[in-house]
């Protein structure tokens, strides 16, 4: 059976409006109304009636727009059952906010009694969030954490802990999405950390030491050869190299540290422009690095670009 939703509904949205006129998603330009209409959008996807789709598109306003007197105007307008979500919801009333650690705790120990709309709304919150950081994580990385008034730690902690919480009363399809999501961020930050350990474990390991370690020179000259290689048989097979091949090649040419690997990548580096490479170097005027130069002319970030560079092995 069809639910149709009625003028209530669309004055819950102009309310949400008018209440958050002016917010923004942090760190974005995105209006925060947004935010409310996707919640209640979830909120319908999953089975939730009116009132509970009225209360997602008013969640955030006792917290962010005015505390109680707007619960109280709520609660005028709507009724008693969408009032009681909204407050339900709101993590607190006061302005300022308390200590950010205190209220999450608070309010995890409140969803293991809270009722089944309250979960909810809540759920479709969390979700629309989670899906946001992941998304927002994959593009930025680490710098996503500046946004927030928690760490990216405490984050991950309070997200993993939701989770829990919701799964307590039983694992819903909305549940299980929630949990896929907070898996997916938690399993992205994994992976960043291990690039930066790796990284700052070559960077250690090829320092200038190289030139007094034959074997460890041997290893990552094989790995600019196979590097080099591949990139001259992409060529004559009619294919464009990857970027990353040349960038790695002309970053080692220019290495000023390590001396047999800076012969190793000259000669491949001449090798390859007698094949008709177009190697091209980074600019070292100091306006950028040589990443972030790279990174504009073969369409990556610069962190993807400084991962192949001190992993150059040729991707497919």
């Amino acid at each position: 059976m069809t639910m149709a939703l009625s003028d209530r509904f669309a004055a819950a949205l102009t309310l949400a409006h008018e209440l958050h006129a002016g917010q923004v998603r942090k760190g974005t330009a995105i209006p925060y109304v947004s935010h409310v209409q996707a919640v209640a959008g979830i909120v319908l996807d999953y089975g939730g009636d009116e009132d509970e789709a009225i209360a997602a598109l008013l969640h955030d306003a006792v917290e962010d727009c005015g505390g109680a007197p707007v619960l109280a105007d709520i609660r005028r307008r709507f009724g008693d059952r969408v009032a009681d979500i909204v407050a339900a919801c709101s993590d607190t009333d006061q302005t300022p906010k308390p200590p950010w650690q205190a209220r999450k705790e608070a309010y995890l120990e409140h969803l293991s009694d809270a009722p089944a709309s309250v979960r909810l709304v809540s759920a479709a919150d969390k979700l629309h969030n989670a899906r946001t950081i992941l998304a927002d994580y994959r593009e930025i990385g680490e710098a996503l954490w500046d946004r927030f008034n928690a760490t990216g730690a405490q984050t991950l902690w309070y997200y993993r802990a939701l989770v829990e919480a919701f799964e307590a009363h039983g694992r819903t399809a909305l549940v299980s999405e929630l949990a896929r999501t907070v898996a997916e961020i938690e399993r992205q930050v994994k992976m960043t950390k291990q690039k930066q350990e790796r990284r700052v474990a070559v960077k250690r390991q090829n320092g200038p030491a190289l030139d007094r370690n034959p074997v460890a020179s041997e290893q990552i000259g094989k790995r600019l050869i196979d590097a080099a290689q591949e990139a001259i048989h992409r060529l004559r097979r009619g294919e464009k190299p990857p970027g990353y091949l040349l960038d790695a090649l002309t970053r080692f040419a220019d290495d000023e540290e390590n001396r047999i690997l800076r012969i190793i990548a000259r000669n491949l580096v001449i090798r390859a422009s007698e094949e008709g490479l177009p190697i091209s170097r980074a600019s070292k005027d100091g306006s950028k690095t040589a990443f972030d130069e790279a990174a504009e002319k073969i369409g990556k970030s610069a962190a993807w670009v400084e991962d192949a560079y001190y992993h150059p092995t040729p991707r497919k």
